[in-house]
């Protein structure tokens, strides 16, 4: 049977990557704005240094190492075989989930992954207990294939979440279902937007962040520079992140790239970034040149908050958030002429790039934790199924 409805929401968040991903800080954010006004523990399907941040926060974490399922790329993902060959390991790491959900009286489950989703969503219906299913990435391809589209339209189907959030528009559309019944959230910041005082050198330095991987369009970057510098001498471009999911083979091709255009040494590769805010302080310009849909687009919001214009390209969440000029520009998919144009523009006429950095600060302002995390309460009632 299902937990009684007490007054504080008793909630197990369930994440498959326990890395400092975009969905997990985003989480962390969460978490840390809702501690003091709910019951929270945390399970991950790995180990990893979210555990320890989230530690520091006060809240219990649980770790169920599932390394079969956490170490497959969605891409390679058949609905039909893999969920015959994995089906012992699904259905323990399931028994686990709902164990913790028993033992420590939790009452909802909330899922931040797709992974987590199929774990989290089949414990949470194990338990009795209500799931809510955080939806940040894109239901379509190359962010999933199609065949796994419609396993997941299925699953969902079946199992009815108590509530399903998106946290864009543009991650809503791409659901697999109407989109009736999916509540907005978007990521929130945790501190309060300000301005920072911008890096000494000459510059301008633009700041890119992401993992690097094909759809994040780091080489579309790196194949505007000689463009920016032939406006911007001493311009560089700063990129910033660590390789997607351990593959090294679309990083290894960045270097060379930059080499062979002529612009090596105006290119740094600064690895994992701790600190996000920091990053972007260092920088003029943030840049997001994904090549694919982007469900949202954190690092926007990050470099708005430190008073950074950004130049983003035109698809999905960023077109959500800088619409209007509200702090930055929109730009092509995969054009690195028409990002060239951009930095000029920006960087061209002091006046302009002043006027986008005060309103970073203002469109940042409309994404805080704290609203987020009122959102988020709303939707986490914790009622019996």
């Amino acid at each position: 049977m299902a937990a009684e409805t007490t007054q504080t929401p008793r909630i197990l968040f369930v994440d498959h990557v326990a890395q400092a991903s975009g969905a997990e800080l985003a989480l962390l954010r969460l978490a840390d704005a809702l501690k003091g006004r709910a019951h929270l523990e945390v399970a991950f399907l790995q180990d990893g240094p979210m555990v320890a941040r989230v530690r520091a926060l006060g809240i219990r974490v649980h770790v169920v190492p599932m390394p079969a399922i956490v170490g497959r790329r969605m891409a390679d993902i058949s609905p039909v075989r893999d969920a015959v060959m994995l089906a012992p390991r699904v259905l323990a790491g399931v028994r686990a989930i709902a164990r913790i959900c028993r033992t420590n009286d939790l009452d909802i489950v909330y899922t931040n992954s797709e992974k987590a989703h199929v774990i989290g969503g089949l414990a949470a219906r194990l338990s009795g207990r209500r799931w809510v299913a955080h939806v940040r990435t894109l239901f379509q391809p190359p962010h999933m294939p199609t065949r796994l589209r419609g396993a997941m339209r299925t699953f969902f189907a079946l199992l009815r979440p108590g509530a399903i959030i998106a946290n864009s528009q543009a991650t809503r559309t791409a659901l697999p279902w109407g989109a009736s019944r999916t509540h907005i959230v978007p990521s929130g910041l945790t501190q309060p937007a300000r301005a920072s005082d911008f890096p000494s050198e000459v510059g301008p330095v633009l700041g890119l962040l992401g993992r690097l991987d094909a759809t994040k369009g780091q080489d579309v970057a790196i194949r505007a520079l000689p463009t920016i510098r032939k406006r911007f001498p001493t311009a560089r471009l700063v990129i910033g992140g660590d390789a997607a999911h351990g593959d090294p083979t679309f990083a290894e091709t960045l270097r060379p790239l930059a080499d062979s255009l002529g612009v090596g040494d105006a290119v740094a590769f600064s690895g994992f970034v701790e600190d996000p805010l920091a990053f972007f302080r260092q920088s003029h310009i943030g840049l997001l040149t994904s090549v694919t849909s982007e469900g949202l687009g954190q690092v926007i919001l990050e470099a708005l908050s430190v008073g950074r214009p950004v130049i983003a390209t035109a698809c999905g969440g960023p077109e959500e958030i800088l619409r209007g000029n509200q702090g930055g520009v929109l730009v092509r998919c995969g054009d690195p002429d028409d990002l060239a144009r951009a930095v000029d523009d920006v960087m061209g006429d002091r006046e302009r790039f002043e006027s986008l950095g005060a309103a970073a600060l203002l469109r940042a302002a409309d994404f805080s934790v704290g609203a987020s995390a009122d959102k988020t309460l709303a939707l986490l009632d914790s009622r019996p199924r």
